[in-house]
């Protein structure tokens, strides 16, 4: 079993900003809390960052995979919308991601490839009650 770990900070600024640095790399993202809380509302929220996390995934792993298939993924793109309540806490039920790649591939690349993105790990580090749907198109833009 491999284990990774990697160091990351975060830093609560004014008006519900957060900012976020990647020990390694250096790397930075902001956050903002929505505006509904008094927060700035512009950048993503975390919510919107774990959102939006599933479909960057997805692609990943569909990218690694296409690499040992010898196939390029050029003009896929995902899109992901989050639904929350409020009650019991307030959390986000359901993630609905649509692919889209405008490239067609023969049904056995193409099974490899849903397969690889039914199996990415943010998907298996979400809520088990979490409603998570992927639905792909292929061969159009």
């Amino acid at each position: 079993m491999t284990q990774n770990k990697v160091a990351m900070e975060v830093h609560l600024e004014d008006s519900l900003r957060c900012k976020c640095v990647q020990k390694e790399s250096g790397a930075q993202i902001e956050t903002d809390g929505p505006s509904q809380f008094k927060g700035l509302g512009e950048h993503f929220s975390p919510t919107d960052l774990l959102a939006v996390s599933y479909p960057a995934c997805i692609l990943t792993v569909m990218g690694i995979r296409a690499q040992k298939l010898k196939v390029a993924l050029t003009g896929i793109k995902a899109s992901v919308s989050k639904q929350m309540v409020d009650l019991p806490v307030r959390k986000i039920t359901e993630l609905d991601v649509q692919v889209s790649c405008p490239v067609t591939f023969p049904d056995e690349i193409r099974k490899e490839l849903e397969d690889a993105a039914n199996h990415c790990p943010v998907h298996f580090s979400l809520a088990t009650d979490m409603k998570k749907t992927i639905t792909f198109t292929w061969g159009q833009a």
